[in-house]
């Protein structure tokens, strides 16, 4: 039994440690002592109970500053606010294909089946890039909000810190972050979304998102964690195995029930789509191409010419021309996007501050103004009450991807010039190497293979150059065999 009552022996103790230990402002320890009695004489009423935070909140509320504690209210807003720009930030045109009357929105079985399995446990979701990813985890998002989830989400595009510290600061947290989740409400349901992982495209920012994970794995049994990533990237990343042990989620093409309802809106480009090759068939399957070809079909491109694409390349370079050249200005479109891409591979960055893509001339400005109503480029979004420096990225990674492949040379040994001046950049711009590597053999295998005998023979350069060549190589043959057959 403890004396607490007035001036009882334990009273007297409790004031002391309320006033050494827990308020910040000693004289505030007997307001601290009187709330407390306030709120136990409150709970035996009620024949309930309190925990630590219950206790903490119910200090803070009433101005009592604490120095034992986190006082993370301010935090808590501020990741919440984030959370909010960046579900808000996502592109309303990957939420729908393109139509001749409006746009058309897909409900997508595969992505219902993703955020049931989503809201039970950790999972990786898994697929190609244009899959759907990006989209799925804002559904995700959405939904758990709704069924009174706590949800913090961030994209790794969007991030440019490379340790937890300066993601703190980023985010203008005052606490780290696994401490603040830590401090969150106990006892409601809580899910951290972390999307594209394979926008890490530094070790030291791989790392960061490594390190969370493994910190949310191991502190934070009540927040589940959920991760998006890129095939490929899983497919060589052994420690991402190993954080996420289970089977993965994986998001695929669209079904033909996903299409049926294209049909439905669209006639005309199901029609296209059914009568298409195979290879085309398949290709347009993945919700990003389909977007594009949906996009070149409003513009004018014939069904011949659609059916007549032999690959994700092939598609990009017709919609790439279409969106660059369209109107007139395309040289000065091209020569900015060059220049964006250029400062993104100087900064290791996806996103790019405007004073960088505009480097003092000014009459660039209303170029990248209409980059933005093309699906070319995007405004990077900041974060709520946060100071930041305009910036743009590309409507989508793959967009990025490809942009940054188009400044490459296109001879190849120009082209392993580069690699081996800036190692690294296999690192970085791995899908656009790849993407590149396919370029060239697509202009003849001979050009090719000269190019991969001076790379492999490159000591400097990473192993992944030897693997993007290898999967290029094996990858050559079987689509000619694919489309000699079409």
């Amino acid at each position: 039994m403890l004396d607490v009552e007035p001036h009882g022996s334990d009273e007297t103790t409790a004031r002391q440690l309320l006033r050494t230990l827990v308020v910040s402002d000693p004289a505030q320890a007997d307001a601290a002592w009187d709330a407390l009695v306030e709120l136990c004489a409150q709970l035996a009423v009620d024949r309930s109970g309190a925990d630590r935070q219950h206790l903490q909140t119910n200090l803070l509320s009433r101005g009592i500053s604490l120095q034992t504690v986190f006082d993370v209210r301010r935090d808590l807003e501020r990741l919440d606010a984030a959370t909010n720009a960046a579900l808000d930030s996502l592109d309303p045109g990957l939420l729908t294909i393109p139509g001749p009357h409006a746009e058309i929105e897909l409900h997508r079985q595969s992505i219902d089946e993703v955020i049931a399995r989503a809201l039970a446990e950790s999972v990786l979701l898994v697929g190609d890039p244009g899959i759907g990813k990006t989209v799925a985890l804002h559904h995700l998002a959405r939904q758990a909000r709704g069924l009174g989830v706590n949800v913090v989400f961030r994209s790794v595009g969007s991030t440019a810190a490379t340790s937890l510290g300066g993601l703190r600061n980023e985010l203008g947290l005052d606490y780290e972050l696994i401490d603040i989740l830590a401090e969150w409400t106990p006892g409601t349901g809580k899910l951290l979304i972390i999307d594209s992982l394979d926008a890490a495209r530094s070790e030291p920012q791989a790392d960061l998102w490594r390190r969370l994970i493994d910190l949310a794995s191991s502190r934070l049994p009540d927040w589940p964690v959920v991760a998006a990533v890129r095939t490929w990237d899983l497919r060589h990343s052994p420690r991402l195995q190993a954080q996420f042990p289970g089977p993965s989620s994986t998001l695929g093409d669209l079904l033909d029930d996903e299409l049926l309802q294209l049909a439905a809106a669209w006639p005309e480009l199901a029609t296209l789509i059914h009568s298409a090759p195979e290879h085309v068939r398949r290709l347009l399957r993945n919700p990003f191409n389909l977007r594009l070809a949906a996009d070149l079909f409003l513009a004018g491109t014939s069904p011949k010419e659609l059916s007549g694409v032999r690959s994700q390349l092939e598609l990009l370079d017709r919609y790439w021309a279409h969106r660059m050249a369209e109107g007139g200005g395309g040289l000065a479109r091209q020569a900015l996007v060059a220049r964006g891409c250029e400062a993104a591979l100087h900064n290791r960055a996806l996103t790019v501050g405007i004073a960088d893509l505009l480097r003092g001339d000014a009459s660039s400005g209303d170029v990248s103004e209409a980059l933005l109503p093309r699906s070319v480029l995007a405004e990077a979004s900041a974060l709520p009450g946060l100071p930041s420096v305009p910036a743009v990225r590309f409507a989508h990674h793959v967009l990025f991807d490809y942009a940054v492949a188009t400044t490459f040379a296109a001879g190849g040994e120009e082209f392993a010039e580069r690699l081996h001046a800036d190692p690294d950049l296999v690192l970085f711009a791995r899908p656009s190497v790849d993407m590149h590597l396919e370029r060239l053999w697509g202009a003849g295998p001979g050009e090719f293979w000269d190019t991969a005998v001076r790379i492999a023979s490159d000591e400097g350069l990473p192993r992944l150059a030897t693997v993007a060549l290898a999967e290029v190589a094996a990858r050559g043959p079987r689509r000619s065999r694919i489309l000699s057959h079409c």
